[in-house]
């Protein structure tokens, strides 16, 4: 029983660490964290309860919403050649006022 439970407790771990891939620092972004609301990129199978806990866990804040937010697939050109640029998923996390998720 013991091995079962450290080896869930091991994969719980690895996938918690892979929910918030990133923050997503543009100027839009940075626009938004004036207003308590922040943005990072996010694992395509996760949802906004994951999302909540992950940020309770790692930051110490709840959030009060989170919205997230599918990024198409884009065609590009570059030296000649067509590519795709992968999709992916961000999600927006509104915080309380006063509140602050320290991204640097």
């Amino acid at each position: 029983m013991k091995k079962a439970e450290t080896k869930e407790s091991k994969s719980s771990a690895v996938k918690s660490s892979l929910i918030l891939t990133s923050p997503r620092i543009t100027e839009k972004s940075t626009t938004l964290a004036e207003t308590n609301k922040y943005t990072f990129n996010v694992a395509v199978s996760t949802n906004k309860n994951e999302i909540k806990k992950e940020v309770k866990k790692l930051y110490g804040v709840k959030p009060l919403d989170v919205n997230i937010i599918a990024i198409a697939p884009k065609s590009v050109f570059v030296r000649g050649r067509h590519g795709v640029k992968k999709a992916g998923k961000k999600a927006v996390i509104t915080v309380k006022k006063g509140d602050s998720l320290p991204l640097a």
